[in-house]
């Protein structure tokens, strides 16, 4: 299976594997402070700036209860780092040790 993203056909296999193995407490916490409260941290919302962005390590999902942004290391990196999608699966892949063919990601 495959999915269409702006044009570019990448392998769901390998998009699954990749998300379901990112650190999104890695990935968030390398673009702003987080603070650790019991399972979960807080910190800025990127988006909004208010002070009410919870990251759930357990579950890998984002949300503010400000502007209700809310989602995965994938979607972080491609609203908060304006990433198009392959940028963001390579970025994921490679903290994973995971290489892609040169220019996979353009």
């Amino acid at each position: 299976m495959t999915g269409n993203y702006q044009g570019a056909v990448v392998s769901q296999s390998i998009v699954s594997a990749v998300c379901d193995g990112a650190d999104l407490v890695y990935v968030v916490g390398s673009s702003l402070p987080l603070k650790s409260i019991g399972k979960h941290y807080l910190g800025n919302c990127p988006f909004c700036g208010e002070e009410e962005f919870a990251v759930s390590e357990i579950h890998s999902f984002y949300h503010c209860f400000h502007c209700e942004a809310s989602g995965t290391a994938l979607t972080f990196l491609m609203a908060a780092k304006d990433m198009t999608f392959r940028e963001a699966v390579a970025y994921l892949g490679k903290l994973q040790g995971l290489e892609f063919p040169e220019g996979w990601a353009k």
